[in-house]
């Protein structure tokens, strides 16, 4: 497993001059470091970001599809957060995920070693919810696969069949 240096001074996020992937990933990784952080906001209120720093200018994603029940995650949980991403990212490359037992676990068990200050039942959830996404995800690809597997026999049946007419044989 590669070593991952964790450093969490890192600037708000700066969408201008990303890719549509990049911008995707930041987008969808500050909803889920949201989500989780409304999960622990009760015992971790550090997790959300300070009223006084959330504005107009900054407020990225969250704010555009929330109803008022999205939190936009502090700094130092969104880095940390990207850390967890990295490891995920390592141990389950893009569109795999193990068939074997325990890989909610195995993650979990990773994370705990490596971030021991961040509690076991954040790194447990944020283990469960990754995994439960990248099944999902893996889930609609498969679908969409079968569909257009489907489509195209579907087209295929609609071709009118052109039949020869057999030769016609001499009487004996």
């Amino acid at each position: 497993m590669n070593k991952i240096e964790i450093e969490v001074s890192t600037p708000e996020i700066n969408l201008e001059g990303m890719t549509i992937d990049h911008v995707c990933k930041e987008s969808g990784c500050e909803y889920v470091a949201g989500f989780i952080a409304r999960h622990f906001f009760e015992k971790c209120p550090d997790m959300r970001k300070p009223l006084v720093q959330q504005s107009a200018a900054n407020a990225g994603w969250i704010r555009k599809i929330s109803d008022g029940k999205l939190l936009e995650p502090s700094t130092l949980w969104f880095n940390y957060f990207k850390k967890f991403e990295e490891y995920f990212d390592a141990l389950y490359p893009r569109n795999s995920i193990s068939k074997q037992e325990g890989i909610v676990a195995k993650i979990s068990s990773i994370l705990i070693s490596r971030f021991p200050e961040i509690p076991v039942k954040i790194l447990h959830y944020y283990s469960r919810i990754r995994i439960f996404i990248r099944i999902s995800t893996l889930n609609k690809q498969t679908e969409a696969r079968n569909y257009k597997v489907q489509e195209q026999f579907y087209q295929l049946s609609k071709r009118p069949i052109s039949v020869e007419p057999a030769a016609e044989s001499e009487p004996l």
